[in-house]
């Protein structure tokens, strides 16, 4: 999306975004997928992942508390790549 031209990007939850807020979201969901991804291929299950991940910055989301459905989406995204 970085490679778009806007002004203003409009999610399909969330406030509207500028291009520095895009690309802040694009980093944290980078880091998220990436430690998910490295925790799986360590052999780690879904729930034991959730333990290594540092999610201080997910915390101040007003949904924050659905952050382990999110986490457990991810991990079986990456089991299916790595299947």
């Amino acid at each position: 999306m970085q490679s778009m031209v806007f002004t203003i990007a409009v999610p399909g939850h969330g406030r509207p975004m500028n291009r520095a807020d895009v690309a802040a979201f694009s980093a944290r969901m980078t880091k998220l997928y990436s430690g998910i991804e490295a925790g799986y291929k360590r052999g780690l299950s879904d729930s034991e992942v959730r333990e290594t991940l540092d999610l201080t910055e997910w915390k101040k989301l007003r949904r924050f508390d659905e952050m382990g459905m999110v986490i457990n989406r991810i991990y079986l995204e990456v089991e299916a790549k790595n299947f």
